[in-house]
């Protein structure tokens, strides 16, 4: 028994099955398999029921679950006091970003860590907030820089509020009927939209304001890159809803139109996510300490 299978465990039973376990960890399905046969036949014991549906654990594999964990928090645990024993903060912060709050923030954050913790190194993972949970909860990332969690809460994500965003309608000049003043929601709503599928937490907002307006949502295409949206968006193809549209740079050099939403206004929160159960360690507090001064100074709530 190792600490590898212990994690791969633990995904497995979490997330109900191999496929997303796979998909989380990074590792074929058959790997995976071949360490759990490998655990149980240690054990002599059956960990999951296996089905068409997924695996769920047996009773023997929930007390394992529940040790399971219990193991991996001190692991962590014991990483974090030995790594903070160092006078100054080094090792690598696995940090989660959306592509667009990375798009406006990551190069001042990687500028300040390079120059004020030199030791630090950052692998930074671009992915929607919801995804980010699913990371944070397999322990791939650390800490994450995300958007609407506190709308839509998930169970052991401890949230760092930081900043509200308005988000705006982004749409090609021609389709625009000249119009560039702010946009009530009704109208948006009659739009071809291009947005994320759901449980995206844009998505989210975008559907519970269409439902407080008593309208339905004109989404003709789905997808969950952003860049790709904005590729959609810029060849006339739609409109859609982003965070911050009026800083984009397709807007700023005259590609876009950006226009904010009204009655209702939609905002978005930007805040820090991280598990409850794991402290952060010392490198991940001075990179949290450098993204809500480099949030408070973007978004002026210094």
């Amino acid at each position: 028994m190792d600490i590898r299978q212990l994690k791969y465990f633990i995904t497995i039973a979490e997330k109900g099955g191999f496929t997303r376990a796979s998909e989380l960890l990074g590792i074929a399905q058959p790997s995976l398999g071949f360490q759990i046969k490998k655990l149980e036949d240690e054990l002599n014991v059956q960990l999951l029921i296996r089905t068409t549906k997924g695996a769920q654990p047996t009773i023997a594999g929930e007390q394992f679950l529940h040790r399971a964990k219990k193991i991996m928090t001190d692991v962590d645990g014991l990483k974090r006091d030995i790594s903070n024993l160092s006078q100054e903060p080094h090792g690598t912060v696995a940090l989660g970003m959306t592509p667009s709050l990375s798009d406006r923030l990551l190069l001042q954050i990687i500028g300040e860590c390079t120059e004020r913790y030199p030791l630090i190194k950052l692998s930074v993972t671009e992915e929607m907030s919801q995804n980010l949970i699913d990371l944070l909860e397999v322990g791939q990332i650390g800490l994450a820089l995300a958007y609407n969690v506190r709308v839509m809460p998930a169970k052991g994500i401890a949230v760092d509020h930081l900043a509200d965003e308005d988000i705006d309608l982004l749409v090609h000049p021609d389709n625009s009927n000249d119009d560039v003043g702010d946009i009530d929601f009704c109208a948006v709503a009659k739009f071809p939209l291009i947005l994320p599928r759901k449980p995206h937490r844009l998505r989210y907002l975008a559907e519970r304001a269409a439902a407080q307006c008593s309208v339905e949502l004109n989404v003709v295409y789905e997808m969950q890159s952003l860049p790709t949206i904005l590729r959609l968006v810029e060849h006339g193809l739609g409109a859609t809803l982003i965070a911050g549209g009026r800083a984009n740079p397709l807007v700023t050099d005259g590609k876009l139109i950006s226009r904010r939403v009204v009655n209702p206004s939609l905002r978005h929160d930007v805040s820090i996510i991280q598990l409850e159960a794991r402290p952060m360690s010392r490198a991940e507090e001075c990179v949290a300490a450098v993204i809500r001064h480099k949030v408070g100074a973007e978004y002026g709530v210094l």
